[in-house]
């Protein structure tokens, strides 16, 4: 069976006998995966164990999950216009649509964190940080790393008390009499998709009307929590679905109409403000 996960299909293969994890994959997905790529990329799990050796011996019975995606042979490096601003304490890129910002199941390699590993390392920085900002896969736009011990303590600290500012842009279908200013405040929960519910966690979005581009309506988002979502199932709830947006909208799907283009935030009493312009 396959089922997508992300931007990659998940086969379950069941070892009738004993052997070597690269055999399985080849007598049972070689049509459809090769072996090598798929485990040199980390697709292949045992439970909760990421597969890498093609000797790693199945027992008859187990099974396992191959993810797999087109970018598996591949690796992301940042281009120099995706650099946006770099310091002595922080990173900050510009995230590409239709790439994760981390690994997933199906890929340590070809994810944005990736990519800036692959930078700092040129730059003699040789450990590896998260991501303090992450983006959904098909959003594009501002994600904000820490190169130091000292940066990241502070300002995971200032993320968990919501003292990064967040600005994000939002281009909706167009809709009938739509508000200059929209304040949502509801509680969300996540099942494949973002919904309101009473026992979720709070999220809250502030939307101010920017301009019309084409016929579309575009909205400055202020981002006050961070919950899965949050920014496309408000708009769909209680203003218009974001354009390309095939899960909360109409679709059809393709770009989504949502950038992050703004963060806000101190660091060693420097106040930094980051903003991309309209279309970069």
């Amino acid at each position: 069976m396959t089922t997508h996960f992300q931007n990659a299909k998940r086969y379950f293969v069941t070892a009738k006998t004993t052997g070597p994890v690269g055999l399985l994959l080849a007598e049972a997905l070689g049509d459809k995966v090769s072996p090598d790529v798929v485990l040199a990329a980390g697709g292949v799990w045992l439970d909760r164990l990421r597969i890498g050796d093609a000797g790693f011996e199945i027992q008859a019975g187990q099974t396992i999950r191959v993810y797999f995606s087109p970018f598996q042979s591949k690796r992301f490096y940042l281009k120099s216009e995706q650099l946006i601003f770099e310091d002595d304490q922080v990173l900050i890129i510009h995230k590409p649509a239709a790439v994760t910002s981390v690994a997933d199941r199906s890929d340590l390699h070809y994810n944005v964190t990736s990519g800036v590993h692959a930078y700092l390392r040129s730059q003699g920085n040789k450990t590896n940080y998260a991501p303090l900002t992450r983006l959904d896969f098909m959003v594009s736009g501002l994600m904000l790393f820490a190169k130091t011990p000292m940066a990241i303590r502070q300002l995971t600290r200032q993320i968990q008390n919501r003292e990064i500012m967040k600005l994000y842009e939002a281009t909706l279908l167009p809709y009938p009499d739509l508000p200059r200013c929209l304040r949502v405040k509801n509680k969300l929960d996540f099942m494949g998709k973002a919904f309101e519910s009473e026992s979720g966690r709070e999220a809250h979005s502030l939307f101010r009307f920017k301009e019309i581009r084409g016929e579309n309506p575009v909205y400055s988002v202020h981002l006050l929590t961070g919950r899965r979502h949050q920014i496309r199932v408000h708009a769909a709830q209680y203003l218009s679905p974001i354009v390309g947006d095939d899960l909360y909208g109409p679709g059809p799907g393709g770009t989504l109409g949502l950038r992050s283009v703004g963060l806000n935030f101190r660091l060693l009493g420097i106040r930094y403000r980051v903003r991309l312009q309209s279309g970069s």
